[in-house]
């Protein structure tokens, strides 16, 4: 079909969505000036190989070209004809090996999406003329390497999401100087074996995701280096530069899965503004500072799968605390009592803590996790629990005790979480009567 399906007006934009099955540009059916005025082009899902040739795109500041999977090559031309463009979408394009360094040209770009173009090699060095460029998604980008050094003169970047470019060896020394950067996402690129010390100097960055990158290390600072060689101190593995945890700014940091992470520094205490703390499956972390209890805004901390032993008392200080997940610390002897007198503690989950054996009486005090809404304590080693005074877990819903082994019996008291809509003692064995 060699016309066009549709040309709509929105507003004082003019949208272009032709219809076809043909292999490649140019397509003989374009008559008058119809495409040099439109503003807006939807080529989504379409039978393309080649976008090689044709008319001037002057006006043009969307181009939907995702979805395109035989598509291997943008001409130059093509690309330099988009003066005006804010928005290129190529995600998906799963055939495209590379494109053209007339991208560069596009001063007025904001978003450039390469999401999941699997066979993406080089970025080309002329990207780093992007001056307005504010949203580079990378995503999936299985067989990228690299990136330029030059990218580090996109000035305007505000999100680089490069999550799960298995192949990438490192991130440029210049990342630093993305003065702007807000979102960093390198989940699971998991060839990255060093964080440049650079990216300390992202001052305005606010999310970062490293959760997967399993082969992520970086060396001790010096002082700590002589402190183990001499003996002082036992042998500590991090992953990431220590000149990160002074990224103040920061409100969500992810840092699952990092095999090489043996404990957080006590600069820990600096990020005074975060709200998300996952460190979920660091299988050696074996304990946390002191300096958590400082992180007056932090909503939200994730051991669950860590070496955890023992949890510190200033726990007790992180008034804005809404979930607590310690499921599957499986070395954790107990919880510190002032955990009992979170005012906004919503969630907390202690399934899978084979060894912890007892709870604080604490927990069974009027006034005592006055928010928390579900408990789970499933698969623990609880013999006893607390006797609950009245007042204690007032708002409390799910408890969870199934798969506790060692449960003799549960407190009288029990009645006195009024708000109880679900209780779980399912393969309770040693559990006699309720």
């Amino acid at each position: 079909r060699d016309t066009a399906k549709s040309t709509v007006i929105e507003s004082d934009c003019r949208y272009f969505s032709p219809d076809w099955s043909s292999d490649e540009w140019p397509l003989t059916w374009i008559e008058g000036d119809l495409l040099n005025q439109a503003t807006k082009l939807s080529l989504i899902s379409g039978g393309i190989v080649k976008l090689s040739s044709g008319p001037s795109f002057s006006k043009l500041k969307v181009a939907l070209l995702c979805d395109n999977k035989k598509m291997r090559c943008i001409s130059a031309n093509i690309i330099s004809s988009m003066e005006q463009l804010r928005v290129l979408d190529l995600n998906k394009c799963i055939s495209l090996t590379g494109i053209p360094d007339t991208i560069g040209n596009l001063g007025s770009l904001e978003l450039l999406d390469l999401s999941r173009c699997i066979n993406l090699i080089p970025v080309p060095w002329s990207i780093g003329r992007l001056k307005n460029l504010k949203c580079l998604p990378m995503s999936g980008c299985s067989t990228l390497i690299h990136l330029p050094e030059s990218l580090g003169k996109v000035s305007q970047l505000e999100t680089l999401d490069l999550s799960m470019c298995a192949r990438l060896r490192a991130l440029p020394q210049s990342i630093g100087f993305l003065s702007s950067l807000q979102h960093l996402n390198l989940f699971s690129c998991c060839s990255l074996h060093h964080l440049p010390t650079s990216i300390a100097l992202l001052k305005e960055l606010t999310f970062l995701v490293l959760s997967g990158c399993i082969n992520l290390s970086c060396p001790l600072p010096w002082i700590d280096q002589i402190k183990i060689v001499t003996g002082w101190q036992e042998a500590r593995t991090m992953a990431i530069p220590i000149d990160c945890w002074k990224l103040g700014q920061l409100e969500f940091l992810h840092l699952c899965s990092l095999k090489k992470i043996t404990y957080l520094p006590q600069l820990v205490g600096k990020l005074q503004h975060l709200r998300h703390l996952n460190l979920s499956n660091c299988r050696s972390l074996e304990f946390l500072p002191n300096d958590i209890g400082s992180l007056f805004l932090l909503e939200k901390v994730d051991l669950s799968h860590t070496a955890i032993r023992k949890l510190h008392n200033t726990l007790g200080h992180l008034t804005s605390l809404i979930t607590l997940c310690l499921r599957g610390c499986s070395r954790l002897l107990c919880i510190p009592p002032p955990v009992c007198t979170l005012q906004s503690l919503q969630l907390l989950d202690m399934a899978e803590c084979w060894d912890v054996v007892i709870l604080p009486d604490e927990l069974g005090k009027e006034g005592a996790l006055p928010e928390l809404l579900e408990l789970d304590l499933s698969g623990c080693s609880i013999k006893l629990l607390p006797c609950f005074l009245l007042g204690s877990l007032g708002k409390l819903q799910k408890l969870n005790l199934a798969d506790r082994q060692h449960l003799l019996s549960l407190p009288e008291t029990l009645g006195n979480l009024t708000s109880l809509e679900r209780f779980d003692v399912e393969d309770c064995k040693s559990l006699v009567s309720l």
